[in-house]
């Protein structure tokens, strides 16, 4: 074989590799699943609390997200939509949940001890109950805010809540 041969061959194996069918690329991650079905947001990241982190900062829509049971401690969201979220038993423990869009979302037996919480927290028909972390003061206010309480009341304590004056 000559070289111009060669070089012809290897044009030719060229050619026909890039004309065969590309094998699509999966990416590894975490996908944040809607509470009625299919993806809210697909993340590379490794844990579901960094994609939450991540899907927030860039304002991807959160609302109606599937976080049960998920760790958000010390999670920066402040101004999040986590509206109609599933947040069952989720761990908020120093959240920053200032601003926070919360109408609808189900909170039952979420850990909140620290979570910042105030008055301009969107609590419209949340559902609150079993939570440690809220104090009968921040209760009350939420109460008023529209959230909804479907356990006893009592002080939960070990709430850096921010109550009006």
């Amino acid at each position: 074989m000559t070289k111009e041969e060669a070089l012809a061959k290897i044009e030719e194996l060229k050619k026909y590799v890039d004309d065969q069918p590309k094998e699509e690329t999966k990416s590894v991650g975490i996908a944040i699943m809607s509470v009625w079905g299919g993806i809210k947001y697909q993340s590379t990241k490794t844990t579901i609390r960094e994609a939450v982190i991540e899907a927030h900062n860039i304002n991807a829509n959160l609302s109606g997200a599937g976080l049960i049971d998920t760790n958000l401690s010390s999670a920066g969201l402040s101004d999040a939509d986590l509206s109609s979220a599933d947040l069952r038993n989720a761990n908020l423990i120093g959240a920053d949940l200032i601003d926070a869009n919360l109408i609808g979302a189900d909170l039952i037996g979420a850990n909140l001890s620290g979570a910042f919480l105030t008055d301009t927290t969107k609590v419209d028909n949340a559902r609150f109950g079993y939570n440690l972390g809220i104090s009968e003061s921040m209760r009350q206010v939420l109460l008023a805010e529209g959230a909804i309480f479907e356990d006893a009341p009592g002080d939960r304590s070990e709430s850096r809540t921010q109550v009006p004056r």
